[in-house]
């Protein structure tokens, strides 16, 4: 009976290592399963704090892009706008040096076109960036000619 009770005895071992084995794999299992679980939850908040990141940074860069462009857009046109300005002022006083040559000589022959011209020239001087010393220095000498006959 000893015999019988001691091969009971480990039968009963065997069974309690078996269950002993099940329940360290389920318990491995079961960690397993959480740390999956958990590396999947945690894969999946840094994709979205990366996308989010990248939202940011690509809203950053466009506001940057838009600015340099605003930026870089008014640059030109000021340098054009100082270029027309200064292309304007150098015809302006050709224009003026064009009307002393070509309209003096005529007003000398036919003073009737004087006030005209001197309206012409008044009007002149207003729209433009014509130094006003210079279209004055020009009324004199016209008004002297035209006086002067």
């Amino acid at each position: 009976m000893d015999s019988l009770r001691g091969q009971g005895g480990i039968q009963m071992l065997l069974t309690a290592e078996q269950e002993a084995g099940r329940i360290v794999s389920a318990a491995r299992t079961a960690k397993l399963a959480r740390m999956k679980q958990a590396k999947d939850e945690a894969e999946k908040e840094m994709e979205e704090y990366r996308s989010r990141l990248e939202e940011e940074y690509q809203t950053q860069i466009s506001g940057t892009e838009q600015e340099a462009a605003a930026k870089r857009l008014e640059e030109e046109t000021d340098g054009r706008i100082q270029n027309l300005k200064e292309s304007s002022s150098n015809v302006s006083k050709e224009i003026v040096k064009m009307l002393i040559k070509y309209v003096i000589p005529l007003l000398e022959h036919d003073p009737q076109y004087s006030s005209l011209f001197l309206l012409l020239c008044y009007h002149f001087t207003l729209n433009s960036r014509v130094s006003s010393v210079m279209i004055s220095s020009s009324f004199y000498h016209i008004i002297l000619t035209i006086w002067h006959e």
